[in-house]
């Protein structure tokens, strides 16, 4: 039985399920979409003597820590078919904050921008700006723009801010 953490009454199954066994019959917990997740993220509420009044966990997380142990700082745990509902350990990978972003940026707009620089940053001095770059590439404008000047969106104390990248 793989458990979490100091939540020793739950197992957690390597298909994404989170069984309580809190009492005498063991209970399937229903997964709750996080309403702070415009992702469609899934979690559920667990109970421990340090946490009387529970907490709330990604089941994706729980699932990874309870079977591969903790996740790296600066690592991401990612649905390999973006399928949030889809907590199986089977659909989990690894990856860092980077290639998290590269993927859903190929997926999204067929290209990774960055590895796409050189041509953009002639492609702006020849069109003239960053719309028209933008439309060549069916990439937005603010893409465009971060590209260019070598930019890259980060957070720092919850708040999104822009950062140079090598």
């Amino acid at each position: 039985m793989s458990q979490f953490s100091n939540y020793t009454d739950y197992e957690i199954t390597t298909n994404g399920l989170v069984i309580s066994h809190k009492k005498q019959n063991p209970k399937i917990l229903k997964p709750q979409k996080a309403t702070q997740s415009s992702k469609g993220y899934q979690q559920v509420r667990l109970y421990s003597p340090e946490t009387p009044k529970g907490k709330l966990f990604y089941i994706h997380r729980i699932v990874w820590e309870s079977h591969n142990g903790e996740i790296p700082e600066g690592f991401e745990i990612d649905h390999i078919n973006n399928d949030t509902t889809n907590n199986s350990l089977e659909n989990l990978q690894l990856l860092t904050r980077r290639e998290n972003c590269k993927k859903w940026s190929v997926e999204t707009y067929g290209i990774d921008a960055r590895s796409h620089r050189e041509e953009m940053v002639r492609d702006y001095q020849i069109l003239g700006t960053q719309r028209k770059v933008a439309e060549k590439w069916g990439i937005s404008q603010g893409t465009v723009w971060r590209v260019v000047n070598k930019k890259v969106n980060s957070w720092k104390n919850g708040k999104q801010i822009v950062i140079d990248y090598k």
